[in-house]
């Protein structure tokens, strides 16, 4: 599913905030125990920065919306503002298809048997050996040289 938040989402005091979470394991009553969730994201308040500026994905059918607010010690009513407004917009499977996860799993048990049939095969061709040997003998004086630039040519303070 998604969550997609509008642009005056906000909180009136910095204590006050909205927690998103999605269940950890599939409910069996109806009873919402936020103690056994998983928290999206972070605790959004009132800076509008925090807040989402596009749809946010979350996994599985469900989402718990937690708006805790603190006492109001300021006292301005103008200031008296809070709340969120979002578009909640959830997908479903097909049922008579294959999960993605398993056509991948397929797909790839496929290819993985295949590149081992043709690695066994008694007539695999290989490409012709031109007998050059490269080694990094050639090299090793110039890689030297630059690590002992590199290495030694600072001056140590």
């Amino acid at each position: 599913m998604t969550v997609e938040f509008t642009a005056d989402c906000g909180t009136a005091q910095a204590e006050d905030s909205l927690q998103l979470y999605v269940p950890a394991f599939k409910r069996t009553t109806l009873v919402l125990d936020v103690e056994g969730d998983w928290p999206v994201l972070h605790k959004f308040s009132n800076n509008p920065a925090q807040w989402p500026q596009a749809a946010v994905v979350l996994p599985g059918n469900e989402v718990v919306f937690s708006l805790e607010t603190a006492s109001d010690y300021v006292k301005d009513d103008k200031a008296n503002f809070y709340g969120f407004k979002c578009l909640v917009t959830g997908y479903e499977w097909s049922t008579d298809t294959y999960d993605g996860l398993k056509l991948l799993e397929t797909e790839l048990a496929f290819l993985g048997g295949m590149c081992s049939a043709s690695l066994i095969k008694k007539d695999l061709i290989l490409p012709p050996s031109s007998g050059k040997k490269f080694g990094l003998n050639k090299y090793n004086l110039v890689i030297l040289k630059r690590f002992q630039k590199f290495f030694c040519g600072r001056s140590r303070s």
